[in-house]
């Protein structure tokens, strides 16, 4: 009896202690590092950071991790003559979730690899600063490596916090490997509204932005997501961006009411597109540009930026795709520009004298479209394309300018734009005119525009009275031009080759097709200078379109004919111009006279079928139902408009001023540059009391 007792109350004693021994064990390891457990990840880290026998570190996560409020700290050497600690934390194909505070990181770079899921679910940091960004780096290199879901995300991003990442005063940002990350809700709108968050942060506290000293590289089938931010989905200077082998940076439906700036902001950087690569910014409702960089790469790649912008209380704006320095479109390269308030494309020019640090920055853009690139800038709410440089189009090259509402290609005062013979350049079915050279309300010294135009087909410009709007309906015309439906020189010198084609264009006044501006008594000018030309040794001018149907009365075009604002061109009084310059004031039209004779039917293809083969089925003989003729309209009614705008005074650009050091923000974000310091590339320009457009600054320089 005795011995049953004792084996009862062992077994019962060995139970009891079997469910206590949870409350009595040690906590889990979390991490190693250098061959030890760690229990807590941060102290790893410290220990890494710490460690003096080598500058790499490496720490091992060794399961699913959750912190609720700590964050983590990355804290290298201040001393600016020791080389930064490299530390990597391998997640080992684990998570890493991170709640209300994020990462700090100072004077290191850090490597998060092999990691599941990385997710930061916060608006702040654990530096002295919380409120700069949810992860901060001042400064610091942060690197994902083959992680396959990282996000950073705000959870109450419309009262507290700052950006997303923000890098300050110096490092980089790689996600390469497969690495697929998003970040995106960060929309406090700062003090007044004037600052405001974005999804990625970077530059300097000096505001010397004569030298880049940062780089933003996603590789390796690579993906960076910005989206749903207040300011810009990425605001980066001076930071050269590069997206190559396979991989994608997308920043769309960021700034929603407006009030931002855009989608990839790089005022000082470069954006390379590189090995089948793409770049996406759509839906960014900001009033000033979808993509604004400094330089500009693409070869074998593609950009598109497209439905940017917004209309609000009359003024309408929204760049698409804007650059102050080099671009270069390499072969294979692809630039698509579509339903943007703004322009489609602008080569920018950019000049201002910092009142803080006293440097002078002046660029003047330029781009090369190479043999095989391609620009479609297209159903854009204001011009196609907006050159404030220079711009030139190789021979093989593609360059569609079409159905935009203002115009297609405006060369602006102290431009030049070049196309080459062999260059396929279409303008066709813009709302206004097919090309403005100059501007006839700037003509100072050497403000004149030079526009050589070696091939291209310019046609059904200054026609349309809606054009399509990309959600459905149509915008009105604002205003149609008086005078060059195809080409007007308003200020400069242009020269067209005889093999461009240019026809069955429309203009108000006078010069459907081409228009030389007449002298102003006002202007220190000797004249515009229009010639119609292959060599110097032509005696004729014969229009490229010698041989095409004009549609005004479906007869051949044989001439240039004058169409002149007292005399318009009619078959029966027409009037031949055959000299290869146009006086100021002069007006064409590619046409006919009275005998020329009309296209001839197209021959009857043969009714009897071959014997052997069986007798062909009848096509339909009624034809497909016929869309409406006028299109809607009502989206946004206010853009009907039919009256001509008032030309605006040149706006002078807004001046940069330095991002103050975290350190001096007790609390909110960081001003962002770009808001009131920002390279500001347009003036508004109100069209009657209905419409507006964004143009680009209109500048005065001395020669």
């Amino acid at each position: 009896m005795r011995k049953r007792l004792f084996i009862f109350a062992a077994a019962t004693c060995f139970a009891l202690s079997a469910f206590a021994t949870p409350a009595f064990a040690e906590d889990p390891v979390v991490a190693m590092f250098g061959g030890t457990g760690y229990t807590k990840l941060q102290d790893a880290i410290t220990a890494a950071c710490s460690d003096a026998t080598s500058s790499d570190a490496t720490i091992t996560l060794q399961r699913d991790l959750e912190l609720n409020t700590d964050g983590l700290q990355f804290i290298g050497s201040d001393d600016p003559n020791a080389p930064w600690k490299k530390i990597t934390l391998n997640a080992d194909s684990h998570s890493l979730t991170l709640k209300n505070s994020g990462i700090y990181a100072t004077h290191c770079e850090v490597t998060i690899e092999n990691c599941r899921e990385l997710t930061v679910n916060a608006g702040t940091n654990p530096s002295d600063t919380p409120n700069i960004s949810a992860v901060f780096f001042c400064p610091g290199t942060l690197i994902l490596n083959n992680c396959k879901n990282v996000n950073i995300t705000n959870l109450t991003p419309n009262t507290s916090g700052g950006s997303g990442l923000c890098i300050y005063n110096g490092g980089d940002l790689y996600i390469q490997n497969n690495t697929h990350f998003t970040v995106s809700g960060f929309m406090n709108p700062g003090p007044a509204g004037k600052d405001g968050c974005s999804g990625i942060y970077m530059d300097r506290e000096d505001g010397d932005y004569r030298s880049v000293n940062g780089n933003i590289v996603v590789s390796g089938s690579s993906t960076l997501e910005a989206t749903n931010c207040y300011h810009s989905g990425i605001t980066a200077n001076p930071v050269d961006i590069t997206i190559r082998d396979h991989s994608e940076l997308n920043v769309h439906d960021n700034n929603k009411d407006g009030s931002g700036q855009g989608g990839l902001s790089s005022y000082f950087g470069k954006l390379s597109v590189e090995g089948s690569s793409r770049v996406v910014s759509q839906n960014n409702t900001a009033m000033q540009y979808s993509i604004y960089v400094h330089d500009l790469y693409v070869d074998d790649s593609e950009i598109d930026a497209s439905y940017n912008g917004s209309y609000d209380n009359g003024y309408i704006g929204g760049y698409g795709l804007a650059f102050s320095g080099e671009g270069i479109l390499k072969s294979g390269a692809k630039v698509t520009a579509t339903g943007n308030w703004g322009p489609g494309v602008a080569v920018a020019y950019y000049h201002n004298i910092d009142e803080k640090t006293g440097f002078e920055y002046e660029y003047e853009g330029s781009l090369i479209v190479e043999d095989g690139a391609t620009i479609s800038s297209c159903r854009n709410y204001n011009r196609g394309l907006a050159n404030d440089g220079e711009l030139t189009i190789n021979s093989g090259a593609k360059v569609y300018l079409n159905e935009n509402l203002e115009g297609g290609l405006d060369n602006y005062p102290y431009a030049t734009a070049t196309v080459e013979n062999g260059a396929n350049l279409v303008i066709t079915g813009n709302g206004a005119y097919g090309i403005k050279n100059g501007n006839a309300e700037d003509y100072g010294d050497g403000a004149e525009a030079t526009l050589t135009l070696g091939s291209g087909t310019i046609t059904d410009n200054n026609k349309a009275s809606t054009i399509p709007y990309h959600k459905g309906g149509a915008l009105g015309v604002p205003y149609h031009k008086d005078c060059g439906g195809g080409i007007c020189n308003e200020n400069g010198k242009v020269t067209v080759s005889t093999s461009a084609v240019i026809c069955n264009n429309k203009a108000n006044v006078a010069g459907d097709d081409l228009y030389n501006y007449e002298d102003n008594p006002d202007r220190p000018l000797t004249g515009n200078i229009f010639n119609i030309t292959t060599n110097p040794t032509d005696t004729k001018a014969v229009p490229g379109a010698s041989g095409a149907v004009l549609k005004d009365d479906n007869k051949f075009i044989d001439y240039w004919y004058r169409d002149g604002k007292d005399n318009r061109w009619n078959e029966k009084d027409a009037r031949q111009y055959t000299e290869i310059s146009l006086a100021p004031g002069e007006a064409l039209k590619a046409a006919h006279g009275i005998n020329a004779p009309t296209p001839s039917p197209k021959p009857a293809e043969p009714t009897a079928a071959p014997t052997a083969a069986p007798t062909p089925t009848a096509a339909p003989t009624a034809a497909p139902t016929v869309a409406p003729t006028t299109a809607p309209t009502a989206a946004p009614a206010d853009n009907t408009a039919t009256a001509a705008p008032a030309t605006p005074a040149p706006t002078a650009q807004p001046t940069v001023t330095a991002t103050p050091a975290p350190t001096a923000q007790a609390s909110g974000v960081i001003p962002q540059t770009g808001d009131s310091s920002s390279p500001a590339l347009f003036s508004i320009l109100t069209l009657g009391s209905i419409t507006a457009l964004c143009v680009l600054q209109k500048r005065r320089k001395s020669k």
